[in-house]
């Protein structure tokens, strides 16, 4: 960010600049080229011209060879009045930038604040605390005008869950009457509903068709298991043949609650995301569906007071 001139971006080059392990200054800035040149000349101080100086394609040079010389030929003072005016830019500019800070520290819950005090203080406080909130989650990225213009237009209507896309995959929101910036989520990989069936060993299991990780392990049954994973307790010693994980089929049922449900509509009624259900084996012991992740273990199978010896299956997505 230049010292001075912030984010807003409206005072030009500035005089000094800092970054990483320094600070660049331009103490020629405030100098007109015939004051440069006068003093070359007086301590014959040679100097290079760079060759692309006459090219009026660029638009500086366009300015400096064309219209320059016309506001001149106007008004002789037309090259001061131009300083003096982006000096007062800049004061005014560090100004806004100290109030847009302190507007921060005492309104922002981490990228969002409140649409009512947004509304009710002067734009130009408020586009350079939005800007500043942009920059951060951005890491870096800036906003042009019509982005600001856009959000102080949502923050104003503050529909609920209203959003706005911007740039750097940074998304504006809507949400418990504050605007606030959030990363838009990364492109997930499509799953689907594609055959699959592996039989499942001690130890952990990877699933590459739906990345995801099964572990199988023998526990005595008054041992705890303690995993950040969705955990399935099973009575293994019913289990009379091996255990597979397949996909989930048209017509899947699993007996819980002394009922036989429908997976799908189980999964309806849980509220599980629409993107995750593919991703949700079902366990198998021979052709029998005893166990579905974030659903729940068969009757049959449960871990009861009898129980012995328990299998414990944790599932963890990996991403």
């Amino acid at each position: 960010i230049a010292r001075g001139c912030g984010l807003s971006g409206v005072c030009g080059i500035p005089q000094t600049r800092d970054l990483d392990g320094g600070t660049i200054v331009r103490p020629l800035l405030s100098m007109s080229k015939a004051e440069i040149l006068d003093y070359c000349a007086e301590n014959k101080i040679e100097y290079v011209t760079d060759s692309t100086n006459t090219d009026t394609d660029y638009t500086r040079n366009r300015i400096r060879a064309k219209i320059i010389p016309e506001l001149k030929a106007i008004s002789q003072g037309a090259e001061n009045a131009a300083a003096r005016m982006s000096d007062s830019l800049r004061a005014d500019a560090l100004c806004l930038e100290g109030m847009a800070e302190w507007f921060l520290a005492e309104t922002r819950n981490g990228y969002f604040i409140e649409a009512e005090k947004l509304c009710g203080s002067p734009s130009a406080i408020v586009s350079r605390a939005l800007m500043t909130l942009y920059f951060e989650i951005s890491e870096g990225a800036t906003l042009e005008y019509d982005h600001v213009k856009a959000l102080l237009a949502l923050a104003e209507k503050a529909v609920p869950h209203s959003s706005l896309d911007l740039p750097a995959g940074i998304r504006a929101v809507i949400e418990d009457g504050a605007l606030g910036f959030t990363k838009a989520p990364k492109p997930q990989k499509n799953f689907d509903l594609s055959p699959f069936e592996k039989k499942l060993s001690q130890g952990e299991n990877v699933i590459e068709e739906i990345d995801a990780v099964i572990t199988l392990e023998n526990q005595q049954k008054n041992q705890n298991i303690y995993k950040k994973t969705m955990k399935l307790l099973i009575d293994s010693d019913k289990i009379s043949l091996g255990v597979v994980a397949r996909e989930r089929r048209a017509g899947d049922k699993i007996r819980i609650n002394s009922m036989s449900k429908s997976i799908k509509k189980l999964m309806c009624d849980k509220k599980i995301p629409l993107e995750l259900r593919p991703r949700i084996p079902v366990i198998c012991c021979g052709d029998e569906i005893i166990a579905v992740p974030f659903i729940g273990v068969a009757d049959s199978y449960r871990v009861t007071a009898d129980t012995q010896n328990q299998l414990v299956i944790n599932f963890d997505i990996l991403r």
